[in-house]
């Protein structure tokens, strides 16, 4: 290593933060959709192989040798963009693209009415978010970005959440109400019959 790589480490880690150059973070997107494709992904971050291979992957492609809790960071930092990003383009259809800004084309009323609804999105206006189609497969399946986006985590249930019971079914699979509910119905065939609907 020589000493104007070895002053660039000290620097980066001299307060405990990572440098990230546009050069790093792509990398950081290539071994982290790398290790989603290899199943290292299963829910929302990933396993402690995943993490391990990340970590040498990076080092393999960069010389630098950071701690997993610096991608971790750096992960949920991408994250938070990435949510915002699929807010602001929502269920939209119709939109342009500036190719000079990497961003959406639309109007100026579209871009005041969007940012009262996604206030912390404004720096998208100017730049849009890049390699969104890599944070697409990197993110994907791991967070609620919907109007009636909802987790079990948020500990409230939203407003129309219907209650189900649990009720047991006669020899022909129909529901025997045993409750006093005269108004069951099955969801769905394709619920298994212990799955209810209470109107």
């Amino acid at each position: 290593m020589n000493s104007n790589s070895n002053s660039e480490s000290k620097r980066s880690n001299s307060d405990g933060r990572a440098l990230w150059t546009v050069q790093f973070t792509t990398i950081f997107y290539e071994v982290c959709v790398d290790e989603v494709f290899k199943g290292n992904r299963p829910n929302t971050h990933f396993t402690k192989i995943g993490g391990k291979n990340i970590e040498a992957a990076f080092k393999n492609k960069t010389g630098k040798s950071w701690e997993y809790r610096k991608f971790k960071n750096k992960w949920d930092t991408l994250k938070k963009d990435w949510i915002l990003w699929n807010k602001l383009n929502g269920s939209e259809t119709r939109l342009g693209w500036d190719v000079a800004k990497g961003t959406i084309a639309a109007t100026n009323e579209w871009w005041d009415r969007k940012l009262k609804e996604v206030s912390d999105a404004s720096k998208f206006r100017k730049k849009g978010l890049e390699n969104f189609h890599l944070l697409d497969i990197m993110f994907k399946d791991t967070a609620a970005t919907g109007e009636n986006s909802w987790t079990p985590s948020s500990g409230v249930f939203p407003p129309n959440f219907e209650t189900l019971v649990d009720v047991s079914c006669d020899s022909s699979g129909e529901p025997n109400p045993q409750n006093g509910h005269d108004d069951i119905k099955i969801l769905s065939p394709t619920q298994p019959p212990n799955s209810i609907y209470i109107n």
